[in-house]
């Protein structure tokens, strides 16, 4: 026999077990030098420096996130050379205030790297973009070279658009963008809002109702004014938290801007000036009922987790002024009179029993002026009437892309589509009582469409509803907000049944189980997410995750399912060609996952969803609608398109039955209201 071969060992390879090494020893010095916290290495740190490596360490508790106080600041780095002396702590690397994190190869300068849009690196310019934000990396002749370690940003995972730099931030980090040293390196310059008792929050909309003015600052300028300590961050939020001085580090003299005292835009110079204006010009008396009114207005927007804009609030109290004038006028003598254009004046036209308009101040989608609680509801206001609104507006521009092959951008229209769901609607709410303490579903719902409706007369010129199979998806949102009533026994389950009834008998499996799929989705989205924010939902992706792994391995919607939430998570692939993957576009299924695959892929951008949606191969009308829909319970009506919602037809019928939808099945809305339930018997009759 010959002699034995050698095996042939890499450089990579002793490199990696030279590293491997001295981690270890770093981990058996920190065994045998007990701190008062358990130390861990940082791997992802570990660097080579010249005949050794730099190995640093910190809290195991900070590490993790579960005691940002415990984390030891700069950071202890020990050097552990290879000839086998003892670890030595290195001052100078130390001082480092972030280390480095190891940039892929792919990042060369021949290949750029393309990074998600959720990173603002314009509000973060000391800040490089974060290996896990790049989605690519792309050659001057066209190559794509796809980075593994890419993580989804915060938009596209369904957080709210963020209102400030610090909760963008707060965004990155909570995906895993950034770690936790480098989320307050770059905390502390950024500006919060100063109440005082060491008590900040990062945007208007975190500040309780109860507090009228703040200063704006940074929190490197707080903790040099009180001299370190602790400062309290968005208390009573998803996102508390404490931030402690000596977790900072040292960042030089610079403090950032000047601080600047400010107040909610309800109590601005302006707009107090503007109410006591108001007061006089209309002659409201007393005038508590405008003074206090906006306040009170502003802070239901906040349960709903929005702030009123300055701009806002000097609309709204113009119109709420205007209305309550006219409403007093039978009473005070004043002459009734509207503008010509009641949109521009911020008004909508609601729709009394009788059928006639009855201008009402628009609320942006920000409160709901009928009930004071949101206790009382399985489902969030703001939700529905977000549902509604982007169902019609996904209606128009679909049905608009069938005629056409796209939308032009410009006029929106009626919708057929949204008329039957208005109908259905109507339908529900007639057939099943306000408390259905039986959570019993009735044998047979009221005709849809009753010709001698108040509802009927309001609609009367829109065209008809698409003939297609598919439109038959649609009573699967009235059937879901029917079951807003807490109550045992409603449930998922018991508005399936109410979309069953809806469809009809006649309907096949394939169309009864994708409408099941559309409750079960919509109830997820209307309902309030544990640990988010009221204004959040948990986006439609992480529903039909969810969906998924309730289904059995044979079952083919699971299969379905696992196509559109691959292909959403391709971020490298063409998303108009990714959809036309998705079955005929016709098929009621179909139908639905494309609109499913659109609301996910680009829930982070409403009008881009919509767009997606109509502009395919399929039924672009029922496709859009029902994506209009899903994103608009996601996002609510601020964050859909604004110029689009401000030229829907019949804007302000369609937020009334939504409303009307949501107040009937509200445990504290007309059933326990008994001087109005003689009107709404007449305007909704039974049976």
């Amino acid at each position: 026999m010959g002699e034995a071969v050698p095996a042939i060992v890499s450089t990579n390879e002793i490199t990696e077990n030279s590293r491997e090494r001295a981690i270890g020893r770093v981990e058996a010095w920190l065994r045998e030098h007990p701190a008062e916290t358990d130390l861990r290495v940082r791997t992802e740190f570990v660097a080579r420096n010249g005949d050794g490596w730099n190995v640093p360490y910190n809290a195991a508790a900070f590490l993790d996130g579960t005691d940002i106080g415990k984390g030891l600041f700069p950071t202890p780095v020990l050097f552990v050379p290879d000839n086998g002396d003892e670890p030595r702590h290195l001052p100078a690397a130390m001082a480092v205030p972030n280390p480095p994190t190891p940039v892929a190869a792919e990042s060369d300068a021949t290949w750029p790297a393309v990074v998600d849009s959720d990173f603002d690196a314009s509000a973060f310019p000391k800040l490089a973009p974060p290996e896990r934000a790049i989605l690519r990396w792309e050659s001057a002749d066209g190559a794509v070279k796809p980075n593994p370690k890419y993580t989804r940003g915060p938009l596209k995972m369904g957080y709210p658009f963020p209102r400030s730099d610090a909760e963008k931030l707060w965004q990155y980090r909570s995906v895993g963008w950034i770690d936790d040293r480098t989320y307050f390196r770059h905390l502390t310059e950024c500006e919060v809002l100063d109440i005082g008792d060491q008590t900040t929050y990062t945007s208007p909309d975190r500040v309780p109702a109860s507090v009228r003015s703040w200063t704006r600052t940074t929190i490197r300028r707080l903790f040099q004014e009180q001299g370190g300590g602790s400062i309290l961050l968005d208390p009573e939020t998803y996102s508390a938290e404490v931030v402690r001085s000596h977790v900072l580090p040292d960042l030089g003299d610079d403090l950032g801007p000047e601080p600047v005292p400010g107040t909610p835009a309800e109590y601005s110079e302006l707009v107090l000036k503007t109410v006591d204006a108001l007061v006089e010009e209309f002659g409201i008396d007393p005038p508590r009922y405008l003074t206090g009114h906006l306040p009170f207005a502003a802070e239901q927007a906040k349960q709903y987790g929005y702030v009123l804009t300055e701009q806002e609030c000097l609309q709204y109290a113009r119109a709420y002024a205007l209305w309550f004038r006219n409403l007093r006028a039978p009473v005070t003598g004043a002459t009734v009179s509207w503008p010509e254009d009641l949109w521009a004046a911020g008004f909508v036209e609601h729709r009394r029993t009788d059928g006639t308009s009855f201008p009402s101040p628009w609320h942006f989608g920000k409160f709901f002026r009928k009930l004071t609680t949101q206790q009382g509801s399985n489902f969030r206001w703001n939700r529905v009437a977000g549902a509604y609104i982007g169902f019609a507006v996904g209606d128009s521009i679909g049905a608009q892309a069938d005629r056409h092959g796209s939308w032009d951008g410009g006029t929106l229209e009626r919708g057929g589509l949204t008329r039957q769901l208005l109908f259905q609607t109507e339908a529900v709410i007639r057939g099943l009582p306000p408390v259905n303490d039986t959570a019993e579903v009735p044998a047979s719902l009221p005709r849809v469409g009753r010709p001698e409706s108040w509802l009927n007369n309001a609609t009367a010129g829109t065209g008809p509803a698409p003939a297609e199979f598919s439109a038959l998806l649609a009573p699967a949102l009235a059937a879901t907000v029917a079951g807003g009533t807490p109550i045992d026994g409603i449930d998922v389950a018991y508005s399936q049944a109410i979309a069953h009834e809806l469809i009809g008998a006649a309907a096949g499996p394939e169309l009864t189980e994708s409408a099941d799929l559309l409750v079960r989705v919509f109830w997820g989205l209307l309902s309030p997410a544990d640990g988010l924010p009221e204004q959040m939902a948990m986006p439609v992706y992480n529903h039909l995750v969810s969906v998924r792994q309730s289904l059995d391995a044979a079952d083919p919607l699971r299969a379905e399912l696992t196509q559109v939430i691959e292909l959403r998570d391709d971020w490298n692939g063409d998303a108009a060609a990714q959809i036309e993957r998705i079955g005929d576009g016709r098929s009621p299924r179909s139908v639905l996952l494309r609109a499913l695959f659109a609301a996910a892929k680009r829930g982070d951008d409403p009008g881009g969803a919509i767009l997606l949606a109509a502009h395919q191969s399929g039924s672009s009308v029922v496709t859009a609608a029902l994506t209009g829909a899903l994103v608009g319970a996601q996002r609510g009506i601020p964050g859909l398109p604004q110029d689009w919602v401000a030229r829907l037809p019949q804007l302000g019928l369609i937020d009334n039955v939504a409303g009307d939808a949501f107040y009937h099945f509200h445990r504290f809305g007309v059933a326990r209201e008994p001087s109005e339930q003689a009107a709404w018997e007449a305007r909704y009759p039974r049976g």
